[in-house]
């Protein structure tokens, strides 16, 4: 045999086990889930990765191409638990995840957005339906990314849309909370009081003087914290003198 013979017999033998090597470091599972990955068929990859990570809890991997597999079939919640336990054994895959996270939030805040333009002209028997099929997206939105204040302002209108205060005044307080500009803090304000008036002048309607004055008193609080960013507009300084002359203490 000479010598140029000899180096690529080493050579073959090397890449022989190599591969060899390979294929027994992957179980069937996973190798069967990646060539179903290949072929696109995500629901048989998807049985062949659970079955990986009983048996091996501790691949990030698997739990990451699970993950995928059920960002491609819009199983969102399922993917999120995923890539929480691929991520929990090694961050390896924390870039894709993250990538895969963004793109489901942007599916489902569309999908909400969606149902909920379908609220207003829906017969009365679907307005619930498209409703909680909004709040539903939103919800799982939040879910993707809690910081999402996109998320809880379209939560608020819903509420708004379906008369549902409480719930809008609870969406409007987070959007405050997570808010990244002034534009935002003061409109979610804003709407904060106009709830407030709105109730106010249904309880003074009512003869109600006693809920009537809670309201407007926490109408006031919002207004004011208004007029600290805004002292010269017109429009906030007027709002207060009516809700004053409302409560009559116009005089103050």
């Amino acid at each position: 045999m000479n010598r140029t013979s000899f180096f690529l017999l080493i050579f073959a033998m090397l890449a022989f086990s190599f591969l060899v090597t390979g294929f027994q470091c992957g179980s069937t599972e996973m190798t069967s889930a990646k060539l179903a990955i290949q072929q696109n068929n995500y629901p048989r990859a998807e049985q062949l990765l659970l079955a990986e990570v009983k048996k091996n809890p501790n691949n990030s991997e698997a739990w990451y191409l699970l993950g995928e597999c059920q960002y491609k079939t819009a199983k969102f919640e399922d993917m999120l638990t995923s890539f929480d336990n691929s991520l929990k054994n090694d961050k390896t895959f924390a870039e894709k995840i993250a990538f895969h996270k963004q793109n489901a939030w942007i599916i489902v805040i569309k999908s909400g957005i969606t149902a909920s333009a379908n609220i207003q002209k829906a017969p009365k028997d679907s307005v619930e339906i498209y409703s909680n099929k909004a709040l539903k997206d939103y919800q799982l939105a939040i879910k993707i990314a809690p910081d999402s204040v996109i998320a809880y302002q379209n939560m608020a209108v819903v509420y708004a849309l379906t008369r549902q205060d409480d719930k809008q005044i609870d969406a409007l307080e987070m959007v405050r909370k997570l808010a990244k500009n002034d534009t935002t803090l003061m409109d979610a304000t804003n709407e904060l009081a106009n709830i407030y008036i709105r109730r106010g002048d249904k309880a003074l309607a009512a003869k109600d003087q006693a809920t009537a004055t809670q309201n407007y008193t926490l109408a006031l609080k919002e207004i004011m914290a208004l007029r600290e960013s805004n002292p010269d507009n017109n429009d906030i300084l007027k709002t207060m003198l009516d809700i004053y002359t409302k409560m009559e203490r116009q005089d103050e």
